[in-house]
């Protein structure tokens, strides 16, 4: 009944959007990028929340008796193959920044904490602050205080998170829409942040996080280069969760916002933006999920006609 509904009426179906929805499944990924501690003023440099905020999301999720899983246990329950967990949530951090090194610890033992990082391969280790835009007087002045905090994550301190139970993932070479990138470069990029991180990790990165992750900023053939060199997972920033069983890629995320309360995040995390976040995301790029194996070259979605994708 609800599948005939949705198909339809789509999202503009009062049924479907005033309930109907709750008895699917659904799994929450949330999307941080910067934990930043004394932040003079509002900053449109770069998406934070200070550690002390972050750590009241982790306080109310856990006490809502959400549970931390990897990566590992995400894929199995998004593909069907284990029992789907309804308090079960994937958190990440885009960009991979050494602020996540202020909390990191101390949460992975308070509650049992877990992440996923998603890293640039360029800037791995890269002396210097790594700066994504031009910062504004509040971010500059934060930055001449906590240069360190600005500065990219090396391979050390990514194989001491992954010693804390942390996941790694690639975010790109480079930090620009994939979609401005030659995909014949884009393979190249791609071939050799796996090989960087075969050689400092022991693994090759199987996960991807598209940066910016909108439908403009990515292509279903740069999706098609991601599934055909090993990548089983990769995350867009669809503001919505995941229904269960998965059958697209990408996987969407709910960012979270600078400043945003524990009470925005939980409503999200409850399925707040979920129409809004679905509606975008059939709006972009998509390969099937259902009909690819690694080797196996991956089903493209259709768009409709009038969509230049």
């Amino acid at each position: 009944m609800r599948r005939w509904l949705r198909r339809q009426f789509g999202l503009l179906n009062p049924l479907y959007v005033c309930g109907l929805s709750r008895m699917e499944r659904k799994l929450p990924v949330l999307c941080y990028h910067r934990l930043l501690p004394d932040m003079p003023g509002q900053t449109k440099s770069c998406m934070h929340i200070p550690p002390t905020l972050f750590e009241t999301h982790v306080d109310r999720l856990s006490r809502l008796g959400f549970r931390f899983i990897g990566l590992e246990e995400f894929e199995l329950m998004i593909r069907g193959q284990i029992r789907h967990d309804k308090r079960a949530i994937l958190l990440t951090f885009d960009d991979g920044y050494k602020d996540l090194l202020l909390v990191y610890e101390r949460l992975a033992k308070k509650y049992a904490f877990r992440a996923t990082v998603f890293v640039i391969g360029s800037a791995v280790g890269k002396p210097g602050p790594l700066l994504l835009k031009s910062l504004d007087q509040p971010a500059s002045e934060h930055l001449a205080r906590h240069e360190d905090l600005w500065t990219a994550l090396d391979w050390h301190d990514l194989r001491a998170l992954q010693g804390l139970g942390a996941d790694v993932g690639m975010h790109g070479h480079v930090h620009s829409p994939v979609s401005a990138i030659d995909p014949q470069e884009f393979r190249r990029q791609i071939l050799k942040d796996s090989e960087a991180m075969k050689a400092a990790l022991g693994f090759r990165p199987w996960a991807f996080a598209l940066p910016y992750g909108q439908g403009e900023s990515y292509t279903r053939q740069h999706l098609q280069e991601l599934v055909a060199r090993g990548f089983r997972l990769v995350f867009s920033t669809h503001s919505s969760r995941i229904r269960v069983p998965a059958t697209h890629l990408p996987l969407p995320r709910l960012v979270v916002q600078p400043d945003e309360a524990p009470s925005v995040m939980c409503r999200n995390v409850f399925g707040a933006s979920d129409i809004i976040g679905e509606f975008r995301r059939r709006r972009s790029p998509e390969l099937s999920l259902q009909t690819w194996s690694p080797g196996k070259r991956p089903v493209e979605r259709r768009v409709p006609r009038g969509t230049d994708r």
